[in-house]
């Protein structure tokens, strides 16, 4: 297993150990004491020769750098192409190791790869020399020594022939070459052991911006799960948006040794630049939203040239273009702190809470870029990149600000439903309190309706007059809607003969029981003189107006009035005479079907406009009739489930029909029956009448 392992550490950049080293050098490694460190100064060279990597070579000419510095921070600022660093390693006469073999441990760099000589041998290199397209990640390397290129009781001269990207150069002029790491020479278990444990602590190093990258990521699902339930909060949708794309360039760049595990190194870089490009998109708008102002076509313009420089470094192949155009991109998204800063005084100036909040954001993002721009970038003074610091700063000064203001409309929802529970419960006592007065209201006026019902039943016909009509037998189906009606049926019993009447009156429960009472009073007075029902007919429509006013076109004057069915059982002659006031006859033959006589188009007062149609009257001979109905509309305007559908007049003449040769009594059954059955759970929709004689069986 140790085998395995130092061939995966060798295989990260030693040619020579992908060809050379094998158990057998490890087992004759194992004795070797500690390794020495190579950390300081080395012979450095700008240049290319290849005769610079033979241990005969003179280098004493050559001037010192550290490698724990850039050369472009030891007098070599802006150079780029290739280089060289040599350094003579004494070794003591028959130094343990040095007849099996020696490890080497190195350091990684950014942007660069390099070749390792050892007394004119290549034992091993870091990445593709001089590729643009593909790059090695800059983790320690650990190159194998072998014992071929050992000389006994001579020094170790190890020349690096170095070369450096020019487009980062261009980027950052102060580097170049090595900046610090990992530098030994020793026993070769002990060198990749040393080496699996610089890598090992690299990466522990950035648990933490591993945890923070993929806090940042769960907080951006979340907020954008919390919009897509509430669309009209957008800013959270552009927080959401902001906080993946800030995780994912955390990611790649707070904890890129962990990202690197799997993304190559070029991809990495294009990934980190298009998320710090991109991420000042959903910032701005997220700014913009929350203080719940519009855009200006300069701010927009703006946002869409940050769009475009963050697209141009997915689309262009390669890191050149990338690196070169690093700080304009940086440049260009320092105009975003200004525009920001600017909102967020106007709005702070107005009171408004959240964006005090994300000012200190701001502040501390502000002097954070500048701290990377005068320090690492143009290297003024010796720093750190803070540009996380500031990042996570705006990050923590956004949340914070939705927190507040999650915090502060919670208050105030809770206020008010607070007030809303104390509203409620005050009308609800009052709405207790005029529901028990409706309810009391309530039974007092069923009370005076039922009162009322006594009254008009005792105006309407009672079973005697039923009865003393002649023929068979007669019978009446009345039921009212609102306990009183607006139909009313007449019965009035003369000398020679007897009236029988149907009205159907404008309106029904009390107004219509008003009309209708009306209706009654007027026939038992103009009935005296015993007249024909045309008659009749003429003398209660005028006595209706003359009532109602309705002939003096008096502001008080009403368009009330009633239908009426009449007829008149002329006992010696043993004729039926009719007349009708918009309401039919129905007559059902002793040899025939059904007839409708249709009443004149005329109705008992209402009509103002001075139509003066005659009441025709229509007559037969008692002998040829079965039977003869009398009916409001009430049956017949009835619905049933469908509440479109009425029962019809076409059903009510058939059912009259199949009904008449039946008494009485059973035709009164069956009439209520069928209107139950057809209306079930159906409201009734009007006052409900049938009169029916049968004369003959």
């Amino acid at each position: 297993m140790i085998w395995l392992w130092l061939g995966w550490l060798s295989s990260q950049g030693s040619v020579f150990a992908l060809e050379s080293f094998s158990p057998e050098h490890l087992a004759r490694s194992l004795r070797l004491e500690q390794p020495i460190s190579l950390d300081g100064r080395w012979r450095f060279q700008t240049g290319d020769d290849l005769r610079w990597a033979m241990s005969s070579w003179d280098d004493i000419p050559w001037p010192q750098i550290s490698v724990a510095q850039s050369w472009g921070k030891q007098g070599y600022r802006g150079y780029a192409g290739v280089a060289w660093y040599r350094r003579t390693v004494p070794l003591p006469p028959a130094a343990p190791g040095s007849g099996t073999g020696l490890g080497l441990a190195l350091a990684g760099v950014d942007w660069a790869s390099y070749e390792v000589f050892v007394n004119g041998h290549l034992v091993g290199r870091f990445g593709r020399w001089a590729a643009t397209d593909a790059f090695a990640i800059p983790h320690p390397q650990y190159f194998f020594v072998p014992a071929e290129v050992i000389v006994p009781d001579q020094p170790l001269v190890i020349a690096i022939r170095f070369w450096q990207l020019p487009a980062s150069m261009r980027r950052t002029p102060q580097g170049g070459g090595f900046e610090g790491g990992l530098f030994l020479l020793g026993n070769a278990t002990q060198v990749g052991q040393a080496v699996h444990l610089a890598i090992a602590e690299r990466k522990q190093a950035q648990v933490g911006d591993l945890v923070l990258a993929l806090v940042f990521l769960l907080a951006g699902f979340f907020h954008l799960l919390f919009f897509l339930r509430r669309r009209s909060q957008r800013e959270y949708f552009w927080f959401g948006l902001f906080a993946i794309l800030f995780g994912l360039n955390w990611y790649g760049a707070g904890a890129r040794w962990w990202a690197s595990e799997w993304i190559d190194y070029v991809t990495l870089w294009r990934l980190n630049s298009f998320t710090i490009a991109i991420f000042l998109v959903p910032q701005a708008c997220f700014l913009w939203t929350l203080f719940g102002r519009k855009m200006g076509w300069f701010v927009k313009a703006y946002l869409w040239l940050l769009t475009l420089s963050a697209i141009t470094v997915v689309i262009i192949p390669g890191v050149t273009f990338s690196l070169l155009t690093s700080t304009p991109r940086v440049l260009l998204a320092l105009l975003f702190p200004l525009l920001s800063v600017i909102l967020v005084v106007v709005e702070a100036r107005r009171g408004n809470p959240e964006a005090r909040t994300i000012g200190i954001g701001l502040l501390i993002s502000v002097a954070c870029s500048l701290n990377d721009i005068l320090g690492v970038r143009l290297g003024l003074y010796a720093t750190v990149s803070l540009a996380h610091v500031g990042l996570g700063a705006i990050l923590l000064s956004m949340a914070l600000s939705l927190a507040n203001r999650f915090a502060r409309v919670y208050g105030e929802l809770d206020a008010l439903n607070h007030n809303l529970e104390d509203k409620v419960r005050q009308r609800t006592a009052v709405i207790a309190q005029q529901r028990d007065a409706l309810e009391q209201k309530q039974v007092e006026l069923t009370a005076s309706l039922t009162y009322a019902q006594r009254i008009q039943q005792a105006l309407l016909p009672g079973a005697d007059d039923l009865a003393r009509i002649g023929g068979c037998g007669a019978f009446v189906f009345f039921l009212p809607r609102d306990i009183v009606s607006g139909d009313f049926y007449w019965i009035h019993h003369t000398a020679h003969g007897v009236y029988v009447g149907v009205g159907d009156c404008t309106g029904h429960g009390v107004p219509g029981a008003f009309m209708a009472l009306i209706g009654i009073d007027l026939l038992n007075r103009l009935v005296v003189d015993t007249p024909a029902p045309g008659l009749l007919l003429e003398r209660l429509d005028l006595a209706v107006r003359r009532a109602l006013r309705q002939e003096q076109n008096s502001p008080a004057a009403t368009d009330d009035g009633m239908e009426v069915a009449l007829c008149y059982i002329e006992h010696g002659t043993a004729r039926l005479i009719f007349a009708g006031a918009r309401r039919p006859l129905y007559v059902v033959p002793m040899d025939g079907a059904l007839q409708e006589i249709k009443g004149t188009r005329r109705s008992i007062g209402g009509d103002r406009r001075g139509q003066r149609r005659a009441f025709l009257e229509w007559s037969a001979q008692l002998s040829t009739i079965r039977a003869f109905y009398l009916a409001s509309d009430g049956f017949t305007d009835q619905n049933g489930v469908l509440a479109s559908r009425n029962f019809g007049t076409n059903r009510f003449r058939a059912l009259l029909e199949r009904l008449a040769a039946l008494p009485p009594a059973v035709q009164q059954a069956e009439l209520v029956q069928t209107f139950e059955q057809y209306r079930q759970e159906a409201a009734q929709r009007d006052d409900v009448t049938v009169l029916g004689v049968q004369w003959q069986a």
